[in-house]
C-alpha cells in the first residue's frame, strides 16, 4: 500500500462533491428562510423574525457534515487519518460559507 495522493480514486470526488452540493441545496433554502423569515433580513416592512435561527444553524451544520463525508470516505489520499484531518476543516468552511451566503457576512449576529 502506498501513501499519498491516489489519483485514480481522487476522480471519485468529481462526482461525489457535486452530489454533496446538491444535497446541501435544500439545507441552504431552509437556512435562508430560517435566519430572518420570509421577508428577508431587512424585515421587509413586517419586522425581523429570528425565531427559527436554531434551525438555520442546524441546517448549516448538516451541510458541513454532508460536505465532509466525501472527503473523509473516498480513499483519495492515504492514510485515512489524513483524509479525516482534511475533511473536517473543509466541511467546517462549507458550513460557514453556507451561513454567510444565507444570512450575511456576520451570521452569528442575529437581530
Amino acid at each position: 500500500m502506498t501513501n499519498g495522493l491516489q489519483p485514480r480514486q481522487a476522480l471519485h470526488l468529481l462526482w461525489a462533491v457535486p452530489v454533496a452540493i446538491l444535497i446541501c441545496l435544500p439545507a441552504s433554502a431552509v437556512a435562508g428562510l430560517s435566519w430572518c423569515g420570509i421577508s428577508g433580513c431587512s424585515g421587509g416592512g413586517y419586522g425581523l423574525d429570528t425565531s427559527d435561527a436554531g434551525l438555520a444553524i442546524r441546517a448549516c451544520i448538516f451541510a458541513a457534515v454532508v460536505m465532509a463525508i466525501p472527503f473523509a470516505l473516498i480513499p483519495w489520499l492515504k492514510p485515512r487519518t489524513v483524509r479525516i484531518v482534511l475533511a473536517v476543516p473543509i466541511g467546517a468552511l462549507w458550513g460557514v460559507l453556507m451561513a454567510v451566503v444565507t444570512h450575511g457576512i456576520f451570521p452569528w449576529q442575529i437581530g
